[in-house]
C-alpha cells in the first residue's frame, strides 16, 4: 500500500541531511500524461532516491535522483518529486519522521496497528518508543 505526500518534505534541508546516505522507496505515477514522452515509460515502476552523497552533478529545482527498475535493467533518473509516491513503511523497518518536533529524526518501526505505528529511538544504547500517525513517517532504506 502507497502512501501520498503533498508536499516537499524530501527537498527540507532537515530532511536533506537525514537522507544524505539513504535511500527512499518510491513508485513512480502519473508521467504517462505529461508532454515530455521520456518519463511515461517509467509509469508505476518502482524507485529509489540515490543518496545525496552519490550526486555527480546538480539537479534542477523541485526534482531528485532517483535509481528506477524495469525489465532492461536499472536506469538513473532525475524526476520531479510530484511524480513519486512514497513506499508504506514496514515493521522492523527504518523510518524518518516527517511532521512535528522530531522531523527529520531516523528511528524504527517496531509495530503499527492501522494507521498507528509505534517507533523506537535509540541514543547512546538508550531507546525510546513514541507514537505516530502513518502519515507522519517515511520508509528509508529501500532496495530494488
Amino acid at each position: 500500500m502507497l502512501t501520498h505526500l503533498l508536499d516537499y518534505w524530501l527537498l527540507s534541508l532537515e530532511i536533506q541531511g537525514a537522507v544524505s546516505f539513504e535511500c527512499v522507496p518510491f513508485q513512480i505515477r502519473g508521467v504517462a500524461a505529461l508532454e515530455d514522452k521520456s518519463l511515461a515509460k517509467y509509469t508505476n515502476c518502482t524507485a529509489r532516491t540515490v543518496p545525496l552523497a552519490e550526486h555527480k552533478f546538480d539537479l534542477p529545482e523541485g526534482e531528485v535522483m532517483a535509481l528506477v527498475t524495469q525489465k532492461a535493467g536499472l536506469k538513473i533518473i532525475t524526476i520531479n518529486l510530484w511524480y513519486l509516491v512514497p513506499w508504506e513503511s514496514l515493521v522492523d523497518g527504518k523510518v524518518m519522521v516527517l511532521h512535528g518536533p522530531l522531523w527529520g529524526v531516523v528511528g524504527m518501526l517496531k509495530t503499527q496497528n492501522g494507521n498507528q505505528c509505534v517507533v523506537t529511538f535509540t541514543v547512546d544504547n538508550e531507546s525510546q518508543d513514541m507514537e505516530f500517525v502513518q502519515k507522519d513517517l517515511v520508509g528509508l532504506g529501500g532496495q530494488i
